[in-house]
């Protein structure tokens, strides 16, 4: 890991903001599904949407390489569940799916409507992100990640630190919103 990773005062943020939401979902939550899958598909997706809000908020980009390793790894850990337990399995197959095709259709509508605005990445993120999150926790993500970069846009619009044809990296924001709704859930 590069020193200047290291340094940023942003990956400590991320780091402590993972660290204490893990935190709170297992040890303070009163409810979690008690399924060792799930919670393992959401620690999953907690790290990677860690390591691509780090890479937006600096590259402004969403990396492919990154994803495919993603989609690969749900696919493991899928394949592995539905061969123990074949019903659950299945079950959590098509709640992914469901999350997956809600996720990617709210941000690929959203990519249509802003002409771009909304990037590609962004939408590959969201049907991969809903492929870790179920069609359970993905829309809480999506709200409260977007409700969070609309404050702080209109915060920043307010201040003259940036104009309305200004962009802003939107995986930090959901980064955020999972861990608002891991904790929640």
């Amino acid at each position: 890991m590069s020193k200047r990773i290291v340094k940023s005062k942003y990956f400590h943020f991320i780091l402590l903001l993972d660290i204490v939401t893990c935190i709170i979902r297992f040890a303070l939550a009163k409810t979690y599904s008690n399924n060792i899958v799930i919670e393992s598909m959401c620690v999953v997706i907690l790290i990677f949407l860690s390591i691509f809000a780090f890479i937006d908020k600096e590259q402004n980009i969403v990396s492919d390489k990154l994803l495919i390793i993603a989609v690969a790894i749900w696919i493991i850990m899928i394949g592995g569940y539905i061969a123990m337990a074949r019903e659950e399995g299945l079950a959590l197959l098509l709640f992914s799916l469901g999350g997956s095709f809600l996720g990617g259709i709210i941000f690929l509508i959203c990519y249509l409507i802003t002409k771009g605005q909304v990037g590609g990445g962004d939408v590959k993120l969201s049907f991969v992100m809903g492929l870790f999150l179920t069609i359970e926790r993905i829309l809480p993500v999506i709200i409260y990640g977007t409700l969070f970069c609309s404050i702080c846009s209109i915060i920043l619009l307010i201040m003259k630190k940036t104009t309305l044809k200004s962009t802003v990296p939107l995986v930090p924001f959901l980064h955020i919103g999972l861990c608002i709704t891991l904790m929640m859930m």
